[in-house]
């Protein structure tokens, strides 16, 4: 019987594998979205910095490869079970709203004289939270 196959004799018989090729996508996806950040990033300022049209090529491709990766990532979702789908939703629901605390939090701390921070440091307090409660829900939950 094929291990994707959903008819099975036991109840969670062959769903980790399935889960496990989703999730194993989801982690390729994510490592080449960082790496094309980082190489966007670094061609951008570095290589092409004259040549306008490859330099928005370059700046481009890391979005195009995170619509890949988001597109995984809900593939892996529709198809992970319950209690890894309620892992995921803690995860993501702790992780955004750690990123609007902070990112609300932060102009407060601004207009009483804290220095003006990148943008981006929001999308890292968001992705660094999800990390930390997807930990803590593991841990709570196998």
């Amino acid at each position: 019987m094929n291990k994707y196959s959903m008819a099975h004799n036991e109840p969670n018989e062959g769903r980790h594998s399935r889960d496990g090729k989703y999730s194993i996508n989801v982690l390729y996806w994510a490592i080449l979205w960082a790496i094309s950040h980082l190489a966007s990033t670094a061609l951008t300022r570095w290589v092409v910095s004259d040549m306008n049209v490859i330099k928005w090529l370059v700046a481009v491709w890391p979005i195009a490869v995170s619509i890949g990766a988001l597109r995984h990532f809900m593939r892996y979702l529709e198809n992970a079970d319950e209690l890894t789908r309620k892992m995921e939703f803690e995860s993501l629901s702790a992780g955004y709203g750690s990123g609007i605390i902070f990112s609300v939090g932060y102009v407060s701390l601004e207009s009483a004289g804290m220095p003006v921070i990148f943008l981006g440091s929001t999308a890292a307090v968001m992705m660094s939270s999800y990390v930390v409660f997807r930990f803590r829900a593991a841990r709570k939950y196998l």
